[in-house]
């Protein structure tokens, strides 16, 4: 892979403490969609998936052009999930503001519909309500003064 690339690959690993995490491996995997095309059918992809019981699956799931199409679905994730990610480092950021999470959330809300109404057929149908959801669950009337006494929003 060196060879063909000039340098090594990777893809970041889990940290299950971070959600956004998630987004910045899809975006990993994703940037890397020809060199894990091209380390499936390579001669050293027998000897270093041995022991994995996946190995199998993985290629099939990387060559797949029928049916559901797991680049296809992991681009769209990366859309939908980009701005959920760009949230969160805000809001959980060395300086967060309390009057930050109005625009926040509406951003993130609007974001969500206008996804759903481009993507009707994306498995996404039910994220929208589980944003909202999530705010209203630490949702408090104290958002809504700390953004209209903010001099940056006036």
């Amino acid at each position: 892979m060196v060879k063909e690339y000039g340098r090594q690959r990777t893809i970041q690993a889990n940290c299950p403490t971070r959600w956004s995490i998630v987004h910045l491996i899809c975006v990993d995997v994703l940037n890397n969609k020809q060199a894990l095309k091209a380390a499936v059918v390579s001669d050293e992809w027998d000897e270093a998936s041995g022991s994995s019981t996946n190995s199998a699956r993985f290629k099939e799931i990387v060559f797949r052009t029928r049916g559901t199409n797991f680049w296809e679905e992991l681009d769209l994730a990366i859309q939908v999930g980009k701005p959920i990610a760009d949230a969160i480092h805000r809001i959980e950021g060395d300086t967060p503001l309390l009057s930050q999470a109005l625009p926040i959330r509406t951003a993130l809300e609007e974001h969500m519909v206008k996804f759903q109404l481009a993507h009707p057929q994306a498995k996404f149908r039910g994220l929208s309500g589980l944003v909202s959801q999530r705010f209203e669950k630490h949702w408090n009337n104290s958002v809504y003064a700390a953004h209209a006494l903010d001099p940056m929003y006036a």
